[in-house]
């Protein structure tokens, strides 16, 4: 006999002594971790049996409760009487493989043979549980997976797997409850929702995810599910958002000559859904304060004729003072492969032109025309968060074009990536990382083709736009902390690698610094100051870089 006292006597409270036939093992002690104290017998009761659950989910399968009795010898304590029996370590289970597919049955467990499996006692809840998903995912929303027929046979235990069925559900139909017309296109091809698919709980949750990262909708309520006899009503809540806005960065530097302050400017303009059709269009303009200007302007017409392709159209000007000026026009088709991910092909057209004969000389400039094919893919996955709707991305294009000058005609090759995952620690605490590079492949370089980064939207704490590279790639991380669900703090840390064929020159770089972001009744404020530096020079505080911004939606 063995026995073992879960606490002492407290005054005012209940305490509970176990005993058994034998000596229990310390694993399931730890594993029971019983309760301490008991303000009434109901809930020492109540204790008693869990105690008796856990000791069977631990292979004890015979194991029982005998009585409770009441001390006479001790104070306000009771001893719970329990008989464990033998225990077993594994149990074989057979099954209806016209039910479950071995693959199915290859996620649970290695050991398996045509029709059984064997796994750990302690894992048949979590076993049965799975399956019974793997059973609602194929339509059952009723069924109910449990075993029966249970043999011990020396050290072996075995028993029959058995499913209670009913017949398939499939979605009959989807009713909108708020916005009538929300582009149901975005329901089949975005949410993965429709009319006719098998239902599926965790799918209709994610879709409802994909429906929240919407800008210009979003979900005001979890979905609801209607089943009668032979039909079954999806009920999705969705509201309509304003979502065209207005993102303005006001930008602080130095000047590197006069040590004078420059303003620097960003303007994002971008009208979202109007028609109710999802189109979206984006004005975007970029001043440095000195030389450079910058002004894109690109559309997106999503699910053409409510098919999975898309129209992009593109038009970007750069002009850097009265030196160059290029401009590149884009036209691409996408197809919307899963609600996650996304193709493309894309047809640039661009030409460069130098403003002045004598700028060319002095600065070995040469205007040029290239004609590009790219094609790219892109793969989200979203979060339940107003702040942070985007978990996941990864985003890639390659491209290949003939760059044709007066004197010459070569072929060329692009390459850009876009990557970055959130990593939650908990509720209140997240780590930021983003990847963006490019490499620009050709025999020979021009200046006005490089590519030009720096600044808020690929190294921070430097300049916009004013390091010219054939090749880059930055690391942009944040830790950040939440204080409420409208408010949360980071900091800057940026590093970046850079080559310039053009001047055969490698560089890396460095920056640091720190930003806030939070709702404002006028949209949402960010506010951030960061530090670059390029190895080998000394970091100023001259070179500081404060920026703020403002995105307005309307």
């Amino acid at each position: 006999m063995y026995a073992f006292s879960i606490n002492e006597i407290k005054a005012q409270k209940l305490n509970l002594i176990i005993e058994t036939e034998e000596n229990i093992p310390e694993e399931l002690i730890t594993q029971i971790n019983p309760e301490e104290t008991f303000s009434t017998y109901i809930e020492l009761e109540k204790e008693s049996t869990r105690i008796l659950d856990e000791i069977q989910k631990s292979g004890y399968i015979d194991s029982r409760l005998l009585k409770i009795t009441k001390q006479e010898t001790e104070i306000n304590t009771y001893k719970a009487q329990y008989y464990l029996g033998r225990k077993f370590e594994t149990i074989t289970i057979s099954y209806d493989n016209d039910i479950f597919s071995k693959e199915e049955i290859s996620k649970i467990t290695n050991s398996q043979t045509e029709n059984s499996f064997t796994i750990q006692i302690s894992e048949v809840e979590n076993t049965l549980s799975k399956l019974n998903n793997y059973l609602t995912k194929k339509g059952d929303a009723f069924a109910k997976t449990y075993l029966t027929q249970f043999k011990k046979n020396k050290n072996t235990l075995s028993a029959k797997l058995v499913n209670k069925q009913k017949s398939k559900r499939t979605i009959d139909s989807i009713i909108i409850k708020g916005y009538d017309n929300f582009p149901k296109s975005y329901l089949k091809y975005l949410a993965g929702l429709k009319k006719g698919i098998i239902f599926n709980k965790e799918k209709i949750e994610k879709g409802n995810i994909s429906i929240n990262s919407l800008t210009f909708a979003n979900s005001t309520k979890q979905p609801e599910v209607l089943f009668k006899n032979k039909r079954t009503s999806l009920y999705l809540y969705i509201e309509k958002q304003n979502s065209n806005n207005f993102d303005g960065i006001i930008g602080f530097n130095t000047d590197e000559n006069t040590n004078k302050i420059i303003l620097t400017g960003y303007l994002n303009l971008q009208l979202n859904n109007n028609l109710n059709f999802g189109e979206t269009l984006t004005l975007n303009y970029k001043s440095d304060g000195n030389d450079q200007q910058e002004l894109k302007i690109n559309t997106t017409l999503p699910y053409i004729f409510k098919t999975p392709i898309g129209i992009d159209l593109g038009l970007e000007i750069f002009r850097q003072a009265e030196i160059f000026s290029t401009t590149e026009q884009v036209a691409g088709i996408h197809y919307q492969i899963n609600p996650n991910a996304k193709g493309t092909i894309s047809y640039s057209d661009i030409n460069s032109t130098i403003l002045s004969e004598e700028t060319s000389q002095e600065t070995d400039l040469i205007a040029f025309k290239k004609k590009e094919i790219a094609i790219g893919t892109e793969w989200k996955y979203y979060q339940d968060d107003e702040l942070f709707p985007v978990k996941t991305k990864f985003g890639i294009q390659v491209g290949t074009g003939t760059k044709t000058t007066t004197e010459d005609k070569e072929k060329q090759l692009s390459l850009q990536s876009n990557i970055s995952y959130i990593i939650n620690l908990n509720d209140k605490n997240s780590i930021y990382i983003q990847n963006l590079t490019g490499i620009l492949d050709s025999e020979t370089y021009t200046t006005n083709e490089l590519y030009r980064i720096g600044g808020i939207n690929s190294i921070r704490g430097f300049n916009e736009s004013t390091i010219e590279t054939s090749l880059f790639t930055t690391l942009n991380t944040e830790y950040r902390l939440r204080l409420n669900r409208l408010l949360y703090l980071h900091n800057i840390l940026d590093l970046g690698y850079i080559e310039n064929q053009k001047t055969k020159t490698k560089n890396q770089l460095y920056s640091f610094g720190l930003g806030t972001g939070f709702y404002t009744k006028t949209g949402l404020l960010k506010f951030s100051i960061a530090n670059g530096k390029i190895k080998g020079q000394d970091l100023t505080f001259t070179d500081l870089k404060i920026h703020l911004s403002l995105i307005t939606t309307f």
